[in-house]
């Protein structure tokens, strides 16, 4: 009884060095070690005045970051996570913020210029004096009150996607 107990083990052990032995053939492993590495945890680090620029950001988290000032000028930030973000007089301007996640940020005299923020869930965000210029919220979850607040002075055309900032956020 002992041996059977032990065979589906050995079965399973010859089955993962079985497994590793096929990504690491096709040169997979790699790769996998390479995506694993491209992630980073910003989350609550102070990365104010910090020049973060064209840089790719894609799934990073920066939960409870203070990023005051920090330029994130033409960066990607898709699926990023900025809960409760700190991003006060930032430079947001042409960084591409789709389906990124921005509940609860204080976005105050943030430039938003041209960026595009397609997707996005913002919510219980702070927007006063933010520069929201040729921005395209397509399909973005904002607060109703932001809505309101965003159209009182919403105007440009995103220049990516070609989408006026008034209609993406569903202004009257």
């Amino acid at each position: 009884m002992k041996f059977t107990l032990q065979l589906p083990r050995l079965l399973w052990m010859r089955a993962i060095a079985i497994g590793f032995a096929f990504l690491l053939s096709c040169g997979l492993w790699g790769q996998v070690a390479l995506a694993q590495d491209s992630t980073v945890n910003y989350n609550g680090t102070n990365l104010s005045e910090r020049d973060m620029s064209d840089t790719d950001y894609v799934g990073t988290t920066f939960v409870n970051a203070n990023m005051k000032r920090t330029n994130f000028h033409k960066s990607r930030l898709m699926g990023a996570t900025l809960t409760r973000g700190y991003l006060e007089e930032a430079d947001l301007s042409e960084a591409n913020l789709t389906a990124s996640l921005l509940d609860r940020a204080s976005l105050v005299r943030a430039n938003l210029r041209d960026a595009n923020l397609t997707s996005a869930i913002i919510t219980s965000t702070s927007w006063k004096d933010a520069i929201i210029e040729g921005a395209d919220f397509s399909d973005a979850i904002l607060d109703r009150a932001a809505i309101d607040y965003l159209c009182g002075y919403a105007s440009g055309t995103n220049s990516s996607t070609g989408i006026d900032t008034r209609e993406s956020l569903g202004c009257s």
